[in-house]
């Protein structure tokens, strides 16, 4: 979780409020961005699936 927020700080996501262009004309670079959440957000969905998946499968089949 750390290393996502490493990652976080460096982005500026403010200029997205006002559309892919307005961050572009501020100089902020929407594919560099883009790439950079993806990463982090499929790193972090993976990290915490590996970690609790056992336990979320036996939670959904129990009941069963």
């Amino acid at each position: 979780m750390f290393l996502q927020e490493e990652f976080l700080d460096d982005l500026d996501l403010q200029p997205f409020a006002f559309g892919r262009e307005a961050a572009t004309s501020l100089g902020v670079s929407p594919a560099r961005t883009q790439l950079v959440l993806f990463v982090v957000t499929a790193l972090s969905t993976a990290t915490l699936v590996a970690a609790s998946g056992a336990i979320g499968f036996v939670g959904l089949v129990v009941p069963h």
